[in-house]
């Protein structure tokens, strides 16, 4: 009974050691091909195993041998077309994009709730890249900035003969 208990309790201590120092997320990308042809060979690979599955019939369907050999074959094609890609030149800042870029960011440094639920995130990264396109392109298709309203005259009395402090304050900032 008392082994039983110190195994328990060493193969907890080890396991969270393992935990706190995260050797499965030091090694999780260990398998990830890094090069086109490596990428090409393993979506090769997963290209007969989804053949040999569906030969299996049934048994390969039902027991998920198909649909994971496919997504790994997907999965490995795209990453041969993403190494394969020539990295862009960066493109040169733009100030309203820059602008976009940090509404996103300050959206996403809130957090979950009402910023990813009303799609402020995802409007101000829209807005960031359509700037981005626009100013890029040149001037002439950037979207057209949106004009100030005419202020109306001030109906405001003259801030000497207000009596309140707070219409004082307000009608006087302006």
């Amino acid at each position: 009974m008392t082994t039983s208990k110190k195994r328990i309790a060493r193969f907890a201590a080890l396991s969270s050691v393992a935990l706190l120092i995260g050797l499965p997320a030091a090694t999780s990308h260990a398998h990830e091909p890094t090069t086109v042809a490596q990428a090409q060979a393993l979506a090769q690979q997963s290209h007969v195993r989804a053949e040999k599955a569906e030969a299996l019939g049934g048994v390969g369907y039902k027991s998920g041998e198909v649909q994971r050999a496919e997504t790994d074959e997907a999965r490995y094609t795209a990453m041969a077309e993403e190494i394969a890609e020539p990295l862009a030149p960066p493109s040169p800042p733009t100030p309203v994009a820059d602008h976009y870029a940090a509404v996103a960011h300050h959206y996403r440094a809130m957090g979950g709730g009402p910023a990813y639920k009303w799609r402020r995130v995802e409007h101000a990264e829209m807005q960031e890249q359509r700037w981005a396109r626009a100013e890029s392109a040149g001037s002439a298709y950037a979207p057209a900035a949106r004009a100030e309203a005419p202020q109306p005259a001030a109906t405001y009395p003259a801030c000497e003969n207000v009596s309140k402090p707070v219409v004082r304050t307000l009608a006087c900032a302006q």
